[in-house]
């Protein structure tokens, strides 16, 4: 680690929720690297968060991707269970609500300085196949589940001692066809964070939202006609290219910084210059192409 602290986030304690997230998994290495302490959370248990380390290490060649012995895990957190009270009857005794998974974060980590709320989970669903019940757990997932843990960190920890909230979106900003529940559900977490930006600013909170373009993670896999859809983003980004993770984890690190802290309430999307492209242009540059 180099002798100056570039970044300022030595020793700061970050919690992570996705932690089976590649997205994730490359945040908290970038953090780690520069010194910070770090606590992730997921769904799965904690066995299952340690595979997952182990799988994306392999895949990608890099066993510094496998986190198991540097962070605090604490799995089985449905983002949707904010208090014991709302957990599964089945479930009491294996899942853990949001209130205890910070109360638990806070106990290993001493507080939380930096939150990031990396957690997705989306899936193609065109309006017209898109129900009430289907709309509703999607908001539940993305949006209300994502406050359940800003608010019981702003509740345990930073409504006393400042810090610095960022959560993951996605490229929304002309809604998102065939996956419009998600669309709708992400581009809430940039209007909330708007007004946390200026409820919280005077308490030392302050927060972004970031908004990848099409990333090259295990998700995209778990689309249907994946191969298709791989190759349609590649086509489709001006870059000529999908993101790599770490391009996005890197932004992630940067706004994490207590020297970010004049970007505070913005969604700043990560596209590569997409939203500069038209759909009149992306027919024009192959034109030209087949023209030279």
């Amino acid at each position: 680690m180099a002798d100056h602290d570039l970044f300022e986030l030595r020793d700061k304690a970050v919690l992570i929720t996705g932690a089976t997230s590649l997205i994730s998994v490359w945040t908290a290495r970038m953090l780690l690297d520069v010194g910070a302490r770090v606590a992730m959370t997921d769904r799965f248990d904690d066995a299952h968060i340690r595979e997952a380390f182990a799988g994306l290490a392999a895949e990608g060649g890099d066993p510094a991707l496998d986190l198991s012995d540097r962070v605090t895990l604490i799995g089985r957190v449905d983002v949707r269970n904010r208090l014991d009270s709302d957990l599964p009857a089945d479930k009491t005794e294996t899942m853990v609500s949001v209130r205890e998974m910070v109360r638990r974060a806070i106990g290993h980590l001493g507080q939380i300085d930096v939150l990031m709320n990396i957690a997705g989970g989306q899936e193609p669903v065109p309006a017209a196949m898109l129900g009430t019940e289907i709309f509703r757990k999607t908001v539940d997932r993305i949006l209300i589940g994502t406050w359940n843990v800003i608010h019981e960190v702003f509740e345990q920890s930073m409504r006393d001692q400042g810090g610095r909230i960022l959560t993951i979106t996605a490229d929304v900003d002309q809604g998102y066809p065939g996956m419009p529940a998600m669309g709708a559900a992400r581009n809430g977490l940039s209007s909330l964070h708007r007004a946390l930006s200026v409820e919280w600013a005077p308490l030392g909170i302050t927060c972004c939202v970031i908004a990848p373009g099409a990333t090259d993670t295990p998700g995209l896999k778990r689309y249907p006609m994946a191969d298709q859809v791989r190759a349609m983003g590649i086509e489709a980004a001006n870059l000529g290219r999908l993101f790599h993770p770490r391009e996005i984890a890197w932004l992630f690190l940067v706004m994490a910084s207590p020297l970010a802290v004049a970007v505070n309430g913005h969604t700043l999307v990560a596209n590569g210059g997409d939203s500069n492209v038209s759909p009149v242009y992306q027919r024009m540059r192959k034109l030209f192409a087949t023209s030279t």
